[in-house]
């Protein structure tokens, strides 16, 4: 498996908003970057960020706040039909929500199984290390 982060939306919502995580999210993201940690994202992610703006019709934010975010991340995953179907499977094997199945799927499938996530839909999988980002 590959020494790297997956961050979903989880992760990058509280980021992106005024939420009272995100102060603890920057120290504990910062941190791990000392500490020379890589991290990814995908495009399921970033479009959910991209719908949150939208619909409060703050599409100059989102722009900013992608800027912002870039540097951060060593990649970003973009989705294949191979990922589809492997997320079909996770959901029978463990039924996880669509949307949990489609991101593990993501990760797997490029040898990934270590994420900074919230969402303990994650824990299910036993394929994927789900740790709390604020830890």
């Amino acid at each position: 498996m590959r020494d790297i982060f997956y961050l979903d939306e989880s992760v990058l919502l509280p980021l992106a908003s005024s939420s009272p995580r995100k102060e603890g999210l920057i120290k504990a993201l910062e941190d791990r970057a000392r500490r020379r940690e890589a991290f990814c994202t995908s495009l399921f992610s970033l479009s959910f960020i991209q719908k949150y703006f939208d619909e409060r019709d703050e599409l100059q934010k989102c722009r900013y706040f992608l800027r912002e975010l870039k540097p951060l991340f060593q990649e970003i995953l973009e989705p294949n039909a191979g990922d589809l179907e492997r997320a079909l499977e996770l959901r029978e094997l463990y039924s996880p929500s669509l949307a949990a199945a489609r991101q593990a799927a993501l990760m797997l499938n490029r040898d990934i199984n270590r994420l900074l996530s919230f969402n303990t839909e994650y824990d299910l999988m036993p394929e994927i290390t789900r740790i709390p980002p604020e830890s």
